[in-house]
């Protein structure tokens, strides 16, 4: 059987794997998973109990320091890579992968919602065999980047639909965090301050303070979870409010600790998405286009801030009628989840047709050449 390369490189992309590692393992395929040196990601493969080759690092915030552990990175997977010869390479827009893979001559079959990453997306998307990208991102947001659209396939869904459709909420988690269930319970996110993409935004401290201070003067009471991405954010977070939030020390199971929450908050990413399809009210702070924020406030499932003031005003809102807003969007989010496709399941359908395939091609090759020696 073909061997299929899987290259995770953020916490989102082990939830995200998880299940098509699985799918991949029961059809037969051997599945090698590569990875990076990355705080909660490293936590985040433990948990989840995937296997990986370990690869470089996160390059921190500076273009600089991005560029020199990428071509280190690059080192080391070809290494690992040149050993296993996989038969394909399976990511979420590696940009290092893809360049291995290119120059192995593996061919890479990605998914993306980030069209706004442009750095990584220039060299990803004009070596891709396939693209498989949700509906709401119009194609010609990824035609700029060199990919023909053809090799674009589509569905209709945010991509934690690949876990949450399935989730089984494990209160476990409310006793790690010295929680019960009828808190006021409220999970912010702060922004990917580290992201090239978000570089450029000039965010002076994180967007989701004001909300923070705004809870705490009008619910005292409320237990605020707050999720730093970083060493020095916790620190930072930790000075300005003491113990007053709740900043967990290592990794904890998100989506779990969302199905008891009143509200949710982030910068577009993935946990504002998975508290939308959830029927937690989201808020997302990110300045600036979004088709994410777009698709899920179409679907009533999501409210836009235009500044972290406007923010902690709409969060303060739905605290002061939190019974009406829960019942309502739990309501309307089982029936939007049930209505998107499965981006796992088309994801695995596409690589498996693949396959089969480059199978059937090589086969053919080779009755060609037996029956020319006869």
């Amino acid at each position: 059987m073909p061997k299929i390369w899987i290259d995770i490189n953020t916490p989102k992309q082990v939830m995200y794997f998880n299940r098509l590692i699985k799918i991949f393992q029961e059809n037969g395929y051997v599945v090698i998973v590569t990875s990076r040196i990355y705080r909660e990601l490293n936590q985040m493969l433990e948990m989840y109990k995937l296997k990986a080759f370990i690869a470089g690092k996160h390059g921190g915030k500076t273009l600089r320091g991005k560029l020199e552990a990428s071509l280190d990175r690059a080192k080391r997977l070809t290494e690992i890579i040149s050993k296993e010869k996989p038969s394909i390479l399976v990511s979420l827009n590696s940009d290092v992968a893809a360049r291995v893979a290119f120059g192995l001559q593996i061919p890479h079959i990605s998914s993306s919602d980030c069209p706004f990453a442009t750095a990584i997306n220039k060299l990803t998307c004009p070596l891709l065999t396939k693209l498989l990208t949700p509906k709401a991102i119009g194609l010609e947001k990824w035609l700029q980047f060199g990919i023909a659209a053809d090799k674009i396939v589509q569905y209709d869904a945010v991509d934690s639909v690949a876990w949450v459709k399935y989730l089984r909420p494990d209160p476990k988690i409310l006793t790690e965090l010295g929680l019960k269930e009828d808190d006021l319970i409220i999970v912010l996110r702060p922004e990917e301050t580290y992201a090239a993409y978000v570089l450029d935004f000039g965010i002076k401290e994180p967007v989701i303070f004001p909300t923070i201070r705004g809870i705490l003067n009008e619910f005292p009471d409320a237990k605020i979870i707050a999720l730093p991405r970083y060493e020095e954010h916790i620190k930072q977070f930790k000075q300005a409010f003491l113990d007053k939030i709740i900043i967990p020390e290592k990794v904890i199971d998100v989506p779990s600790l969302l199905s008891f929450a009143s509200l949710v908050m982030g910068f577009g990413g993935t946990i504002t998405q998975e508290g939308a399809i959830m029927g937690i009210p989201a808020i997302s702070c990110y300045q600036g286009e979004l088709w994410c924020d777009d698709y899920l406030e179409g679907k009533g499932l999501l409210y836009k801030a235009k500044t972290p003031e406007e923010a902690a005003q709409i969060a303060l809102q739905i605290l002061r009628n939190r019974d009406y807003y829960l019942n309502y969007h739990k309501e309307l989010a089982q029936k939007e989840l049930q209505e998107m496709e499965d981006p796992i399941e088309k994801f695995a359908n596409v690589v498996i047709d693949y396959l089969n395939n480059l199978t059937a091609n090589i086969n053919q090759e080779m009755s060609k050449c037996a029956e020319n020696e006869g």
